[in-house]
């Protein structure tokens, strides 16, 4: 019983903590008509990231920055992560639809930063 507590323990070091973070996009995409921007993403190190973040979109033509949509009961719309959750939702809301299909944008979140997302 022992033994495989320890492999466990080796197998979590190897694969979960010393993997570099890292966040991937899995998908971009308009919804609501195009008055929403739906991303989903994953993250290789979903511990490290705090709930204090600052998340935003830039739009790479002209610069403007698309924040998290907000709803005054629940906070922005973004998924809480836990230890073990390597997935996530964000929504932003595209003001005056400013982002069509086919532009790209860059994701901020926190401190990583993921370029050239094309919807």
């Amino acid at each position: 019983m022992k033994l495989i507590k320890w492999l466990i323990k080796v197998w979590y070091l190897i694969t979960y903590r010393f993997k570099r973070e890292k966040l991937y996009i899995i998908k971009a995409q308009l919804s609501g008509d195009g008055s929403f921007i739906d991303i989903r993403y994953s993250l290789t190190r979903p511990d490290r990231i705090k709930s204090k973040e600052h998340i935003y979109l830039i739009e790479e033509k002209s610069g403007k920055k698309f924040y998290l949509m907000r709803l005054p009961r629940y906070g922005p719309i973004k998924t809480k992560h836990n230890k073990f959750q390597h997935t996530g939702i964000l929504l932003f809301r595209n003001i005056e639809n400013k982002i069509k299909s086919g532009s790209n944008f860059t994701l901020v979140f926190g401190k990583f930063k993921v370029k050239g997302i094309i919807e």
